[in-house]
């Protein structure tokens, strides 16, 4: 179950971790944990591996963080030749000229 963590939540989680560490170093922790990113980890509810990432990235890109972004792939178009685009075209026309109504549209039923 991968979820994308936005650049706001990294940001936030970054943050906290950074104050994890003050706490950490500063030997005034709050609780019984002394692992600063065990302590991130429970304050986000994220994984430990995920504030290491987070972290690293933080450290690496000066607090400048980026959000994956979706890899989609567009609808196959299909290559019709002149043949079918020609027959395509009398069929519209013949709905113009012939029924006299929009194509798109539907008959009204009775």
């Amino acid at each position: 179950m991968n979820r994308t963590i936005k650049s706001g939540a990294r940001k936030i989680i970054y943050k906290v971790f950074l104050q994890c560490l003050k706490e950490s170093e500063a030997g005034q922790i709050l609780s019984d944990i002394e692992n600063a990113f065990q302590r991130t980890a429970d304050m986000t509810g994220v994984s430990v591996n995920t504030v290491k990432t987070i972290a690293n990235e933080g450290q690496n890109n000066n607090e400048i963080f980026s959000t994956p972004g979706k890899h989609r792939t567009g609808c196959p178009k299909k290559k019709l030749d002149n043949f079918t685009l020609c027959a395509i075209r009398q069929k519209v026309h013949f709905f113009y000229t012939v029924k006299k109504q929009v194509p798109t549209l539907r008959s009204p039923s009775i």
